[in-house]
C-alpha cells in the first residue's frame, strides 16, 4: 500500500525544487520483448512525493499536460508550507514529433491537507477543466477541494482560483468524476478511510447552474471498504450509467456500485457487490476481451494484478466477473510474480503496441532495479474465456530502490502513439551518478 512510502516522502519533504525543469538524459530502455518499446526516463520536477499524476488538457491547446498530487511540502513563492500539500501542474511544450519531452516549471496550487489524489474534469461547463483534490488528511468537512480553471486558452502560465471545499467521508484518499444522474453535469465520487467502518464510499452530487458557483449535495456514503486506494468509473452493465468500483487495501476487497440512480434525482441509489482481491491497490475498467464489456483489473500490496472478466448481462441490477472454478483461473488471471517487483500501486491501460488491442502497464514500488514499470501486450480474442497476455517488458522510472508510486497514459508528442508518465517517491533521482530532480518521469512510445 502507498502507506508504506510516506516515510519517505518526509524524508524529502523539506527539499525546494529550483525553478525551471530538470531533465536527465533519457537511458535506453530495458523491454522491448514483448512488444512495447519505451525511451529511458525523461525527468522533470514537481512538489515533493507526487502521489498520483493525471494527464489532460489545462490550457485548451490539444496537448495532454500533467498534474501532480503532491503527499510532501508545497513551495510557493519561497515559502515551504509543510501541512498544507498541494498539485503541481507542467504545461505540455513539447513539439509534435519530439524524441524529447517537454514541460513548463511546475506551477504549484495549494489545496487541502494532506493532498493524496488529484482529477481534471470540467465541472462548471465552460469547457475548461477543474482541478479536484481528496484531502486525506481531513475528517471529511473539507475532504474535496475543487479549483476552478481561470487559465486562458493557449498560455504557457496555469491559473486557478482558491480552492473550493466540500465535506466528504473521513480520510478520502481518492477522487473521480462521473455523470451519476444523467443531466449532463459531471458528480463527485470519493474513495474514503471507511470509517464509520465499511462506508468508505461518498457520492456528490452536482447541483450548479450555468455561470453560477460550484454547488454540489452534501454526500451520501455507501458500503465500501477501509483504506481505498483505487477507484475507476465506467457502465460495467452497458446500461448507460455510469457504474463504480474501489478497491481497498486493508480489507481486500473491491466495492462494485451498478448505478440505479433515476435520470435527473439527486438521491443517488447503487447496488453494491463485492469482489475478494487480496491487498488490492489501484483498479481499472476497460475492455480486455473485445466483447463489449468494461473487464476489472486490480493491482495488488502483494505484488501483480489480478484481471476479471466481466459476465455481466446487459441491464442487469448487479454485475458479475470471472472467478474462480474447481481450482482452475477460469476469467481470472494473477500476474503475482510477473511484474518485476512487489507493491504493484498503478495501472495505465491503453493501445501501446498500435494494434487496437488495449494493454496493460503498471508500476512498482520496490521493483527489480530498472524495472519499475512494467508493460504487458494483450493479445486475447474476442470472446475469450480467459486474457492471453505477453510480457513483462520492463522499463526504469525511477533510479531508486523505491520506485514509482503511479502511472499514467497520453500522446506527450503528438506522434499518435500513448507515452507513459510516472510519479516518484523520492522526487529525486540518480542519473550518471548525478542527483537531479525527478518527481515525475516521461518515456517515450518508440513502437514503429
Amino acid at each position: 500500500m502507498r502507506s508504506h512510502v510516506l516515510v519517505c516522502a518526509a524524508l524529502v519533504a523539506g527539499t525546494t525544487f529550483a525553478a525551471g525543469q530538470a531533465v536527465a538524459a533519457p537511458s535506453t530502455g530495458s523491454g522491448g520483448g514483448a512488444g512495447t518499446q519505451f525511451s529511458g526516463p525523461h525527468y522533470f520536477d514537481t512538489g515533493t512525493a507526487p502521489w498520483v499524476t493525471r494527464a489532460g488538457d489545462v490550457n485548451g491547446d490539444g496537448r495532454p499536460d500533467i498534474i501532480t498530487a503532491n503527499a510532501g511540502s508545497t513551495t510557493i513563492n519561497g515559502t515551504t508550507y509543510g501541512g498544507l500539500k498541494g498539485v503541481s501542474v507542467l504545461l505540455n511544450t513539447t513539439a509534435d514529433g519530439a524524441a524529447a519531452p517537454s514541460f513548463t516549471a511546475p506551477k504549484q496550487f495549494v489545496a487541502g491537507v494532506g493532498t493524496l489524489s488529484v482529477e481534471l474534469a470540467d465541472l462548471d461547463g465552460d469547457g475548461a477543466p477543474e482541478i479536484i483534490t481528496s484531502n486525506f488528511f481531513d475528517t471529511g468537512t473539507n475532504g474535496v477541494s475543487i479549483l476552478r480553471n481561470l487559465t486562458p486558452a493557449g498560455s504557457t502560465a496555469a491559473a486557478f482560483a482558491e480552492p473550493i471545499n466540500l465535506a466528504t467521508g473521513a480520510f478520502p484518499s481518492l477522487v473521480r468524476t462521473l455523470d451519476i444522474n444523467a443531466d449532463g453535469k459531471l458528480d463527485l465520487v470519493t474513495g474514503d478511510a471507511g470509517i464509520p467502518f465499511g462506508l468508505g464510499i461518498s457520492v456528490l452530487l452536482n447541483t450548479s447552474q450555468p455561470g453560477g458557483p460550484l454547488t454540489f449535495t452534501p454526500p451520501t456514503q455507501f458500503l465500501g471498504g477501509s483504506v481505498a486506494e483505487g477507484l475507476a468509473v465506467g457502465d460495467i452493465n452497458n446500461d448507460g450509467l455510469e457504474d463504480v468500483i474501489v478497491a481497498n487495501t486493508t480489507t481486500s476487497n473491491v466495492a462494485v456500485l451498478v448505478n440505479t440512480t433515476a435520470p435527473g434525482s439527486f438521491t443517488p441509489t447503487f447496488n453494491v457487490t463485492q469482489e475478494w482481491v487480496v491487498t488490492s491497490t489501484d483498479a481499472q475498467l476497460a475492455d480486455l476481451d473485445g466483447d463489449g464489456r468494461l473487464d476489472m483489473i486490480v493491482s495488488r500490496t502483494a505484488g501483480g494484478f489480478t484481471v476479471r472478466l466481466n459476465r455481466t448481462a446487459p441491464g442487469a441490477p448487479t454485475a458479475e466477473f470471472g472467478e474462480d472454478i474447481v481450482g482452475d483461473l477460469v476469467g481470472e488471471v494473477t500476474r503475482a510474480q510477473g511484474t518485476m517487483g512487489v507493491v504493484t500501486e498503478g495501472v495505465a491501460i491503453a493501445d501501446f503496441d498500435g494494434d487496437g488491442i488495449a494493454d496493460i502497464a503498471v508500476n512498482n514500488d520496490f521493483p527489480i532495479p530498472g524495472y519499475g514499470i512494467s508493460v504487458f501486450t494483450n493479445h486475447t480474442q474476442p470472446g475469450a474465456r480467459t486474457i492471453n497476455l505477453s510480457g513483462p517488458d520492463g522499463y526504469n522510472g525511477s533510479s531508486w530502490i523505491i520506485g514509482t508510486n503511479s502511472i499514467a497514459a497520453a500522446d506527450f508528442n503528438g506522434d499518435g502513439k500513448l507515452d507513459l508518465a510516472t510519479g516518484n517517491v523520492p522526487s529525486l533521482a540518480v542519473e550518471d551518478n548525478v542527483l537531479v530532480h525527478g518527481g515525475i518521469s516521461v518515456l517515450l512510445n518508440t513502437h514503429p
